[in-house]
């Protein structure tokens, strides 16, 4: 079997662990699994692991993308730091949302959803009882993606009912329908 054959497979096996939560979880409408699965596509391609380094990207891109984080580096700086991952990611996400100045790289983005800061591994260990504090990488492990990007996704509908209620005329994650009919 091709290397490309064996990614599609184990994508669509990923795609029905990922269903499977979310149906487990409570989420059955097609709209709201078809919203998921979409947002899961452009962030991991399906296949939980962390965010990819930037040792390729441009140093005017990376300025675009971190723009407090950079502004006071030189491009020498910045070619140089985006070299090492570990030093890149600790640069750019040490000292946030509950990460220490050498945390950055241990809690990266990761997951189906690129899971990012120490503050969202604990609040996703506490609500899903999976030790993703002392074990980020398990975060990178379907069933704990699944569980955890499910239970971000009900969270974050949970927190945003007035605004999905007024622009989507929806009162819960099983209510949205097909507005075009």
């Amino acid at each position: 079997m091709s290397y490309a054959a064996t990614l599609d497979k184990v994508k669509l096996s990923n795609i029905k662990i990922i269903l499977d939560e979310a149906r487990k979880q409570g989420i059955t409408n097609k709209f709201s699994l078809c919203a998921i699965l979409a947002v899961v596509s452009k962030e991991s391609g399906f296949i939980p692991d962390y965010e990819i380094g930037y040792q390729n990207t441009s140093t005017q891109r990376l300025r675009k993308i971190f723009p407090n984080k950079l502004s006071k580096l030189k491009d020498i700086e910045i070619d140089a730091l985006k070299k090492n991952e570990v030093s890149f990611f600790n640069y750019i996400y040490g000292g946030l949302y509950g990460n220490n100045d050498k945390e950055g790289y241990k809690y990266r983005g990761g997951g189906l959803n690129q899971l990012t800061f120490a503050d969202n591994y604990k609040k996703y260990a506490e609500i899903t009882g999976i030790d993703l504090v002392n074990f980020p990488e398990k975060i990178n492990e379907i069933q704990t993606a699944s569980i955890v990007l499910i239970a971000y996704f009900k969270r974050r509908f949970d927190n945003s009912k007035d605004v999905v209620k007024l622009r989507y005329k929806s009162t819960g994650v099983n209510d949205f329908k097909d507005l075009f009919t």
